[in-house]
């Protein structure tokens, strides 16, 4: 027996998420106006050992009220899309009913369906917004009415623990009001490995803008890849550390060559080589970014309060393992923010930095959808509102050589897309515990990357969206999985493509992404826009993001956009 019926499902309305979520809208801003009181309390009264100990409390009592601000925000954008998909649901639902009934179908006492008219021609652009081709290899009337009926039912069951998810967030949101620990307030030295994101903020926000700045300085290995911290000052510390490791190596070279060898001994000449192979990946990574020298240049830029580019991370390692993590905008204020993991074969020396001071082809495809996700914004009046990107290489991505030899690093094992998800979550986690109020967050997927992002997503609740192009499968897969409402994992699979069709990583009884009628499906084909816009088509694996050789953009790269700039497919595949 079913939890619920289709004719249950019809008369759902989502009135009470509804309510909820305005509810959450006045707490919100109850907290952000705290916030603003506190920051604005004037201490000019206060002096010495007294003065820091109130004003490291006060900051903590301030970033705890905004923490509650955002919290109460991302509660809010929850119940009101959590709304939205039941209505929807319930509109699905009725629209299915009435074509049962219009092939004069019946409902058995569990829900099937069963004597519909086989000749009835079931309208199914109707009733789905993407994804009719997917229904035709149905043919028997019946079969293809109860396969959605139990889609209603399934997505009903995504709703449910979607909503679950948002109570639990409410139970941590109530801890979270308590406010922060004093052992983490009071703490001085390297933050704890056992903090979560929410403690490390609290101890990085608790500090004096004076201790930030010599953390980041001085003891910059402590925050440079610490999810918790802002990608603003981690970007900081990360050029800070370069800097710093930059001077270490050349002086002992140069310590080294002034004594006026070679040849050298062979201690030093191994020395040397060892210093060689540590620059080598520092001179990948500051191809891009300014290295400050001076203390006036240093001061100029630790005071600088957004960057165009950011260094949110890296791995301090040899060059064949390099990884780094790349903002692109204002990640910490922007409106919308696209966190995007890349696939197989990709390194840093080639997506993420290109010849001769050039972003490589991941900053590029990625620079591609922030700005047409910007048009979109604002030619649909919302010109005040702000994208930016995050691009994920954080993680050793499969390769030819491992393939080949069937290693853990074959693109056919997923062993590296559950090591790297690991850290993805916490770092949607972190941009979502750092961000200025809360960012409309979409995670985006390439092929193995796609892997990696669906295993993160199960461990976070985070990202409000999911997009997923030319992926191998999720897994287990489905919405509940992702953590994801109905109408919130959107997929692109091109002509040519055949790691979209394939089934490498999918574990039945779920479909194939490209296959799977519980997401949204959109068009990568060449596509004409109310407004009279040609956008090209997509052939193969790797045209999703890119610009075709004569400079025009692409159907999927204007359907990732219009998904991170909030108004899901522009062009549905049907």
């Amino acid at each position: 027996m079913r939890m619920f019926t289709l004719q249950d499902l019809m008369a759902w309305s989502g009135e009470g998420l509804e309510k909820a979520s305005f509810d959450f809208h006045c707490a919100a801003g109850k907290y952000k106006n705290l916030n603003d009181e506190l920051v604005d309390v004037n201490n000019s009264k206060l002096s010495g050992a007294f003065a820091e100990s109130e004003m490291r409390t006060r900051r903590a009592i301030a970033d705890d009220a905004m923490d509650l601000y955002s919290g109460c925000h991302k509660i809010e954008s929850d119940l009101a899309e959590a709304s939205k998909a039941v209505k929807e649901l319930s509109r699905e639902a009725n629209d299915i009913f009435n074509s049962v009934c219009a092939a004069g179908g019946h409902f058995t006492a569990d829900g099937n369906v069963y004597d519909a008219d086989q000749n009835y021609k079931i309208n199914v652009d109707h009733i789905y917004k993407s994804g009719r081709n997917l229904w035709e290899g149905i043919s028997d009337a019946n079969q293809k009415l109860n396969a959605m009926v139990a889609l209603c039912i399934r997505k009903a069951k995504d709703i449910i623990k979607f909503v679950d998810n948002v109570y639990s967030e409410i139970i941590q949101l109530n801890k979270k009001a308590k406010g922060t620990k004093v052992s983490v307030l009071n703490w001085n030295q390297k933050p704890n490995p056992s903090w979560d994101v929410e403690e490390v903020n609290d101890w990085w926000t608790s500090r004096s803008p004076q201790e930030q700045i010599d953390i980041i300085k001085n003891k910059s290995d402590w925050i440079r890849n610490l999810d918790g911290v802002p990608c603003n000052d981690r970007h900081k510390a990360n050029i800070m550390y370069l800097r710093n490791k930059y001077i270490s190596i050349n002086n002992e070279m140069g310590l080294i060559m002034r004594k006026g060898r070679p040849p050298f001994t062979l201690n030093e000449e191994k020395r040397l080589t060892e210093l060689s192979d540590m620059k080598q990946p520092l001179d990948i990574l500051q191809k891009n970014f300014s290295i400050p020298i001076s203390d006036e240049e240093i001061n100029t830029f630790l005071n600088q309060k957004s960057f165009n580019y950011s260094l949110i991370g890296f791995r301090d390692s040899p060059k064949a393992n390099l990884r780094a993590i790349v903002g692109v905008g204002d990640v910490d204020n922007a409106d919308h923010v696209m966190v995007h993991t890349p696939g197989m074969n990709s390194t840093v020396d080639k997506n993420i930095f290109g010849k001769n001071g050039n972003w490589g082809g991941g900053i590029r495809d990625m620079n591609n959808i922030l700005h047409l996700s910007k048009k979109i914004l604002t030619q649909s009046g919302k010109n005040n509102q702000n994208v930016a990107g995050v691009y994920n290489l954080n993680y050793n991505a499969p390769n030819w050589n491992d393939t080949l030899f069937n290693t853990d690093g074959s693109v056919l094992s997923n062993e590296h897309a559950k090591s790297g998800a690991k850290k993805l979550s916490k770092l949607c986690d972190g941009i979502q515990t750092t961000h200025n109020g809360d960012p409309h967050m979409i995670v985006t997927g390439h092929s193995y990357g796609s892997l990696l992002s669906a295993y993160a997503l199960n461990r976070t609740t985070a990202p409000d969206g999911y997009t997923a192009f030319g992926p191998p499968g999720f897994g287990k897969g489905g919405n509940s999985n992702l953590n994801m409402l109905p109408g919130h994992v959107f997929i692109g699979g091109a002509r040519g493509d055949p790691v979209a069709g394939s089934a490498w990583h999918n574990t039945p009884p779920s479909s194939i992404p490209d296959h799977n009628v519980d997401y949204e499906h959109f068009s990568t084909e060449k596509w004409k826009s109310p407004s009279g816009e040609v956008y090209a088509g997509s052939h193969g694996h790797s045209e999703y993001m890119n610009k075709t050789d004569d400079g025009h953009y692409r159907t999927s790269a204007y359907n990732i956009a219009n998904i991170l700039a909030g108004n899901g497919i522009a062009a549905p595949e049907n």
